[in-house]
């Protein structure tokens, strides 16, 4: 579009690094960052290992699709292919993503990724544009690679003509967003953080929660007391996840924004009380209890668990309020399925909120029938830690499930709300 300030989109990381086997996480022994973190990576830039049929089926078809849309940019991935760098692929890289799919934009590499290749960096810097890269993600020492790039070139390690093609699809790209269309106007700073943004950043955290199990306990009648628990409940930082601020994320006030207890009091008023443990004065007892249970933040490589389940402090708040509650909510703030099959069951009700981000504000609206659900599951929830990776284990939730939604899409019945 002819929009101000408008972006290139990247598509990222080329091809199947969703597919790759635990435990072939590769650590270059040459590259001296890795270290303490690579130690923990298990499954994130590892190793796919189908044959071609498996990688066109499955891992392919997106970036046909996000090419086909006119998407400019593609990251290649860390990971590798049946032993190979996805760095090293030619077939891939050049024939496949720029002549077969047809991407005229460029290929970039992933941070520091080109060091990867080969303890001589004058072989790795070589390897990477030949392959079909066109622009190298180099953080630090940028000089380095030019003196590499350079040396390659002199020698006829690298063509020229490789050279050229990839300036040509930078600039291609860079015309298409208008870079060198004189007077372009830029976002002013004050558009971060706007409010505009916030409730786009609300919707899209309230459309993409996922109605787990219902079992006739949502919405909340309008009368019903409410006991809130968890500390999750209270934690912007724990449900926005890694990448937030800081490259793992971590608890607390990360980034500003609004908690799930901020929005829930706004929402509900006078007949909610909240304890982030659990531990609510006295013997009285509520209707419902809505318990938020969450994942340590991490990304990448150091969020590798070979048990994705609930934390401790977690499953002893859900204790503490089922005993409490009439009825229980279970609330998960997680950037993948939990194995919590127990949890799950003794729950009336169960949402999948995934990482919602800063903004809270519309997702007690879910809970009180105010917005319906709309999200649908990307992938099977399994229901035993044991089940993950394995084909012929059945879900405990399958691809694409999602209660809340008619089959005409429009919002439920009273009588539909319930599986």
């Amino acid at each position: 579009t002819d929009a101000p300030g408008r972006v290139l989109a990247c598509a990222k990381h080329y091809v199947g690094d969703g597919g790759t086997t635990w435990g072939t996480a590769w650590s270059p022994p040459w590259v001296d960052w890795w270290e303490p973190w690579g130690s923990t990576w298990q499954i994130d830039q590892g190793d796919l290992r189908v044959d071609e049929a498996e990688l066109r089926r499955t891992h392919l078809p997106p970036y046909r699709a996000v090419i086909d849309a006119g998407a400019m940019s593609v990251m290649a991935s860390y990971s590798s292919w049946n032993g190979d760098k996805l760095l090293t692929r030619r077939d891939l890289l050049t024939d496949v993503l720029k002549g077969e799919l047809g991407l005229q934009g460029f290929v970039v590499s992933d941070w520091m990724a080109v060091d990867q290749l080969d303890p001589d960096y004058d072989k790795a810097v070589a390897t990477a544009i030949n392959a079909g890269m066109d622009m190298c993600m180099v953080p630090f020492d940028f000089r380095r690679f030019i003196d590499a790039t350079t040396r390659g070139v002199g020698d006829g390690t690298i063509p020229m003509e490789r050279i050229d093609d990839a300036v040509r699809r930078i600039l291609v790209a860079k015309h298409a967003i208008g870079l060198f269309d004189g007077e372009r106007p830029l976002l002013p700073l004050d558009v971060i953080g706007a409010a505009s943004h916030r409730r786009l950043a609300a919707e899209a955290a309230r459309r993409s929660a996922v109605l787990l199990t219902n079992n006739g306990v949502l919405p909340l009648r309008e009368d019903a007391s409410v006991y809130l628990a968890g500390p999750a409940a209270d934690d912007i930082g724990l449900k926005c996840g890694g990448w937030t601020v800081g490259w793992q994320g971590s608890p607390g006030p990360t980034t500003d924004g609004m908690s799930f207890r901020a929005a829930c009091n706004a929402s509900l008023g006078a007949r909610l009380r909240y304890d982030a443990g659990g531990r609510f004065a006295g013997d009285e007892t509520a209707e419902i209890g809505v318990v938020c249970i969450a994942e340590d933040p991490y990304a990448e490589g150091p969020g590798d668990r070979e048990h994705p389940e609930a934390r401790d402090v977690d499953r002893e708040v859900f204790a503490r309020v089922r005993e409490r509650c009439e009825r229980v909510v279970l609330v998960i703030f997680s950037g993948r399925p939990l194995a919590i099959p127990d949890l799950i069951d003794d729950a009336d009700a169960v949402i999948a909120a995934w990482l919602p981000g800063s903004e809270a504000t519309q997702l007690p609206g879910l809970l009180t029938g105010e917005h319906r659900f709309e999200g649908r599951l990307p992938q099977p929830w399994p229901r035993h830690v044991s089940d993950l990776g394995s084909p012929d284990a059945p879900p405990q939730f399958p691809l694409g499930h999602g209660l809340g939604l008619t089959a005409d899409g429009g919002p439920p019945t009273a009588g539909e709300r319930s599986p």
